[in-house]
C-alpha cells in the first residue's frame, strides 16, 4: 500500500472529524484521479489524429493488451488485486477509443472501425 492510514482516535467527536478529514481527502483523489484520466483522453486524441493520419486503424490489440499487463502488474506492487488493473485497463482504454471515436468523425465525417 502506498501509504499507511493513521490510527482512529477515541472519542466520538474526534473520529467523526477523523472521518471528514478522510473524506475529504479522498474527495481531493478522486479530482486528480478525474484530470490524470482528462490528460489521459486528451493524449488518446493525440494519438487518433496521428493514427488517422497514417490510415491505421483506431483499435490496436497489441498496444490494448500492453496496456492491460502493464496495469495488471501495477496493482500488486500498490497491494491491489490484479483484476482491478484489467478492469482499470477495460474502463481506460474504453473511454480512449470512445473519445478517439468520436474525434475521428467529426474530423474526417467517417465512420470509424472498432
Amino acid at each position: 500500500r502506498t501509504r499507511a492510514v493513521a490510527e482512529a482516535p477515541r472519542s466520538p467527536l474526534s473520529r467523526t472529524e477523523h472521518l471528514a478529514a478522510i473524506r475529504r481527502e479522498i474527495a481531493l483523489l478522486d479530482r486528480k484521479i478525474v484530470e490524470l484520466i482528462a490528460r489521459r483522453v486528451h493524449l488518446a486524441e493525440e494519438a487518433a489524429g496521428v493514427k488517422t493520419g497514417l490510415g491505421l486503424s483506431i483499435r490496436d490489440p497489441q498496444v490494448e493488451a500492453v496496456v492491460t499487463r502493464r496495469l495488471e502488474a501495477a496493482c500488486p506492487d500498490l497491494g491491489l488485486r490484479p483484476g482491478l488493473g484489467r478492469e482499470l485497463a477495460r474502463f481506460l482504454i474504453g473511454c480512449a477509443l470512445d473519445s478517439e471515436r468520436h474525434l475521428a468523425r467529426e474530423t474526417v465525417g467517417r465512420s470509424v472501425d472498432d
